[in-house]
């Protein structure tokens, strides 16, 4: 019969049931960026201890709650429960099995704030099919079994998302930016030599004013003494404050307790000298920061009047403008849109690089980026000779026994794998005429101070594409409903359509900058300047480079002899390589062929021999003879023919699902020094 729409409820009363205490209470905590995670750091989600005290009231045992922060710069706009690590764990693993009935959060938003509502009906569903409970803050803990709690936390949720599109984005962010522009303090870190005047009374209300002793040491320690310099980076003047003993004093009592807090969170305290350490990092942003010029900028815009182009004075300047712009050109490449125009051009820029004594402390140039074909492990570089410092890659795999992993697994040098993937880099730094037209565009965008209509018009197409998908999802789980989503993925492929037209004619119609258009070309300058001189870097700034360049990579048998190795970069390329190694894969011997090498190892020729187990070289058969015990004649009469051929064991192509063998069509590239390197023969490769 077929199943019934609705089904009928359980047969237990929800009004009778109560938080299950014996249970463990799972905290989530999420944030939408990262960088709201290292700015809100009194917010409860940076707090969890306020969370973990919440889940005591309730009546949970300390030994009975258990933290989850893997959400933690995801947004809970576009994503969906898939895409949110901690939320997925919890509701398909922790809740099924019953470890875990209830899970809190500070509020409801901070699970869902979808426009489609799609992931919160999923949610409610699940958690009241396997009788969970959510918590939100002060609020009585939903029960998702009750209509009443589940039409609550629908709202709240939607009041959530509401609130900060028509508040926060329409309402306070203008306002904002509209103070901002008057050159008013709006929230935020606050440079080092200011403070925040926060009398109503006085004239510099909510703006910047100089705190002594920390603005002597921004205009005499920091600029003045990087003017002072042969060659001047923000590296040596971290370092004279280092070698003279100077650092940021602390706060008096009477300073702003706010400031203070933001000193202890973010700068680290030197009891001893008394005060707060000076940094690189913070010499950088100090030079290049025109707050200490009088001015505000706000997100891109400076405040002024843009018609003349005069900046506003917004507060009292601590250095004169042909310092502060002398400094920041021998920082920074190329000075901002609305600032004034460089007089002259700095040659020498500073470049913040690493010595090292020796060439040899890095064994592997990408480690954790190259995975085991096989086992799905990473690759590490082992030490095969310590005296002569010699690595081999080989398998991470713990729970496979150590002859299965040397038989499976590729066991080469690194500077095999490490001379294939420069190649590779090198092949992916050839931009060609499409190439620079995207960078480009890319420019392009970045320039316009607006927000962008091909930004807005991409976001909205991957939101229709996403409700397509997660229709499509749904139809699939829930058969009986399936009518109801089909009519929403009829509306979601037709959103999407309709935005991809729409991109499409912006796409035609766009007309790039010059300034773009120069910069996409000295991006292919420095891309061709890369390319021919990669390969004499050190070891150390290849290893940086390509950590960041190489996404992941597979590196696997081919065949007996042939290696492959899969790169798929960050942006999606994807290239292959193929070559050959010197020792080859480790195949175990059949009983058959000891067998057939026990009969005829003595009465044939080794050419009879090579040709009798054609799987097997004249080494290795020798090899074998020696730990099998048996002894050959020095002299005596050989069979030329062998009785019968003995095909070795099929060798498994753990890389052919990453597209190998390559064709045939393939160029063919020798390896010069490949054979002092772990390799030989030719090396084929593809992109």
């Amino acid at each position: 019969m077929p199943r019934n729409r609705y089904q009928p409820p359980k047969s237990s009363n929800p009004y009778e049931e109560s938080l299950p205490l014996d249970t463990i209470c799972t905290i989530l905590t999420r944030q939408s960026t990262m960088a709201q995670g290292q700015r809100n750091v009194f917010s409860a989600e940076k707090n969890p201890a306020e969370l973990i005290e919440l889940a005591v009231r309730w009546g949970f045992s300390p030994d009975r709650v258990q933290l989850l922060d893997w959400d933690m710069g995801k947004s809970a706009y576009n994503t969906t429960i898939e895409d949110r690590p901690a939320l997925h764990y919890w509701l398909t693993e922790q809740l099924p099995s019953k470890k875990s009935l209830v899970v809190l959060v500070s509020q409801e938003d901070r699970l869902f704030r979808d426009r489609t509502e799609i992931q919160v009906n999923r949610f409610i569903e699940r958690v009241a099919e396997l009788d969970g409970w959510v918590i939100c803050g002060q609020h009585p803990p939903y029960n998702f079994r009750l209509e009443s709690d589940r039409e609550q936390f629908r709202m709240a949720c939607k009041y959530g998302r509401q609130y900060i599109e028509h508040h926060i984005k329409s309402r306070l962010h203008p306002a904002r930016h509209r103070a901002g522009m008057q050159g008013c303090f709006t929230g935020g870190a606050i440079p080092w030599g200011y403070l925040v005047d926060y009398d109503k009374h006085q004239v510099t209300y909510k703006h910047f004013i100089p705190y002594a002793p920390h603005a002597e040491l921004i205009t005499n320690q920091v600029f003045r003494r990087f003017t002072l310099l042969v060659n001047p980076t923000p590296t040596q003047v971290a370092r004279a404050w280092w070698d003279g003993g100077i650092v940021w004093p602390f706060f008096a009592s009477d300073v702003d307790e706010r400031r203070i807090q933001w000193a202890e969170k973010h700068y680290e305290r030197d009891e001893l000298q008394g005060g707060y350490v000076f940094t690189p990092t913070q010499a950088r942003n100090i030079l290049t920061n025109v707050v200490y010029l009088g001015w505000v900028v706000r997100s891109g815009e400076l405040a002024g009047n843009k018609e003349r182009g005069i900046p506003l004075l917004c507060h009292q300047p601590l250095v004169d403008e042909d310092m502060f712009w002398w400094c920041y050109d021998r920082i920074t490449a190329e000075r901002p849109s609305w600032a004034p125009p460089a007089t002259i051009k700095v040659a020498t820029l500073y470049h913040p690089h690493l010595k090292y004594s020796r060439e040899d402390t890095t064994p592997f140039l990408v480690p954790g980026r190259v995975k085991c074909a096989t086992h799905g492990k990473y690759l590490i570089a082992a030490v095969a000779d310590v005296q002569r410092h010699r690595f081999r890659l080989q398998c991470s795999a713990k729970d496979k026994a150590r002859h299965d992993t040397r038989e499976s697994c590729p066991g080469v040098a690194p500077a095999a794998v490490e001379e294939a993937l420069c190649q590779q880099f090198i092949g992916q730094l050839t931009l060609d005429e499409q190439s620079v037209q995207q960078l480009a565009k890319l420019a392009y965008q970045r320039q316009q101070k607006t927000d962008d209509v091909e930004t807005f018009l991409q976001r909205q197409l991957s939101q229709h594409n996403k409700a397509f998908e997660n229709a499509k999802r749904a139809a699939l789980n829930a058969p009986d409903l399936a009518a109801d989503f089909f009519e929403e993925m009829r509306q979601a492929k037709k959103a999407a359509d309709e935005a991809q037209a729409r991109l499409q004619e912006l796409h035609n119609t766009t007309v790039i900058s010059d300034r773009a258009w120069s910069k996409a070309y000295q991006a292919q300058s420095i891309a061709k300047r890369i390319k021919d001189s990669f390969l004499d870097w050190s070891r150390q700034a290849k290893s940086r480079v390509l950590c960041l360049a190489v996404q992941e990579a597979q590196l696997g048998w081919v065949t007996r002899r042939a290696l492959g190795l899969w790169v798929r970069w960050q942006g999606g390329a994807e290239s292959r390589q193929a070559f050959v190694s010197h020792y080859g894969r480790n195949i175990p011997w059949t009983e058959e062929e000891e067998a057939a090498l026990r009969a005829y190892y003595s009465v044939l020729t080794w050419e009879a021999l090579s040709k009798m187990l054609p799987c097997r070289s004249i080494s290795g058969i020798c090899a074998h003879a020696g730990d099998l015990e048996i002894r050959r004649p020095k002299h005596g009469t050989f069979r030329d023919e062998p009785p019968f051929i003995i095909e070795g064991p099929i060798v498994r192509n753990s890389m052919q699902e990453y597209g190998f063998p390559l064709a045939e069509t393939a160029s063919d590239v020798q390896v010069s020094s490949s054979r002092r390197r772990g390799v030989s023969g030719h090396v084929r490769w593809a992109s």
